[in-house]
Formats: C-alpha cells, structure tokens, sequence
C-alpha cells in the first residue's frame, strides 16, 4: 500500500512537473495520467489502484475543506482483465471430488477449501498442521518460500479437517503424498491442477482456482 500511495502522488506530468500542489488535481488531470501511464507501460491493474489513490486522497482533502469539491466519479477505471479467482458454488466441489483419487483429493481440498497455491500444497508438511488450533501454517522452507514471502496462517474447515486426519500424517514426510510414500512433483501438480481433473468433473477452471468463498476466501482474511 505506501508503494502504491507513494507512486501515485509522486506523478509527474508530460512536462515532467511534480503534483506539488493540490487545487491542479482535477478529474481531466487523472484522465491525463491514466493515458500517461499506460504509454509507459504500467499494467491496467496498477493504473486503476494508483487512480482510486488519489481520488481517495482528494475526497480527503475536500472533507477537510482543503480543495472545491469535485465529481471524482467522472473518471472512469480501465478495464482489467478477468481475475485469477473464480467462485464456484458447493455443487461443482463436490462433482470435482468424486472424480479425484488418493492425494489427488487432498490437492483439491487444500486448494479449494483452504486456498492454498500449488507450491504452498507441493510444500505443505505435517508439521505445518495444527490440529489442537485447527489451522494451517503457510512458511518457507528452505530455498522455497510462498509468493510475497507471505506467512500466514489458516484456520481450517470441518470437512478439510477431517480429511487431514484420515490421512495419518505422523508416518509421512510430506502431507500431499502417493500409496508408496512418494511426493508428486511440483510439475504433475500443475497438470492434475490446470485441467485433467477439472475436465473430469466438467469445471473449467485448475483446481486452485475453484474456491469456496465462504471456506477459501474468507479463512485467509480477505
């Protein structure tokens, strides 16, 4: 966020002058960086977060009679492409778990249940489960570590639960692993996840991606 902030109100024009002041700020002014912005680059996603920064910014200022109100919402957002998370209703999940086998299961129930990536699953060791809290520990470990750096922690739902503790995971080294004791590589993750499974059970979207708003989304606090 103080990256964000901090590129926004450090715009500078075409002429190369800085936003020293704010009266200048007006709708045709965030139009102008909108055009600027995207000429140089910067992707849909961060030129709309930087222009709701500083509308926000300037919807501030005017409630603190700083600046002669103005219609912000005359300055349209671009339109970003279609997000990488879709929702699917409890129906499909449980389509696409009658047709996973064995640690195909868990892949799904992580990913969907509790949201996890598929490097988070392919790393997830019995350590990072914490029954008596009911909750998932996401860390790195060694060289790998989760997107961001993020460390987190994720309570789980009745039925992932329950399914963690069939799979005895005092005898294994890794929670996502075959009959034989072995675990998947990070690649036959990606296949089973982006679309052979999901084929199966008629969803069009990889398994990570078919979350449950209420058990995915809102367990990780967003």
């Amino acid at each position: 966020t103080y990256t964000h902030e901090g590129r926004a109100w450090g715009a500078r024009r075409r002429d190369g002058s800085p936003m020293s002041r704010l009266s200048p700020v007006s709708p045709a002014y965030l139009d102008e960086l909108k055009v600027l912005w995207r000429g140089q680059g910067r992707g849909r996603y961060v030129v709309n977060r930087d222009i709701r920064s500083l509308k926000t910014g300037m919807r501030v200022a005017e409630g603190w009679g700083l600046v002669t109100p103005r219609n912000w919402r005359a300055v349209p957002l671009l339109k970003e492409a279609r997000g990488r998370l879709h929702w699917h209703p409890a129906a499909d999940l449980k389509r696409l778990l009658r047709v996973c086998r064995g640690w195909e299961e868990t892949v799904c129930r992580l990913g969907s249940r509790a949201g996890l990536r598929r490097g988070e699953i392919h790393w997830l060791a019995p350590e990072d489960i914490d029954f008596k809290l009911n909750r998932i520990h996401v860390v790195g470990k060694g060289e790998w570590q989760p997107k961001d750096f993020e460390r987190r922690w994720i309570t789980m739902s009745a039925d992932l639960r329950a399914h963690l503790l069939s799979l005895n995971l005092k005898k294994r080294t890794w929670v996502v692993e075959d009959a034989n004791g072995r675990r998947p590589s990070l690649a036959v993750l990606l296949e089973l996840s982006g679309g052979r499974r999901c084929c199966a059970a008629a969803l069009a979207l990889p398994i990570p991606l078919a979350q449950h708003p209420v058990d995915a989304a809102e367990r990780q606090g967003r």
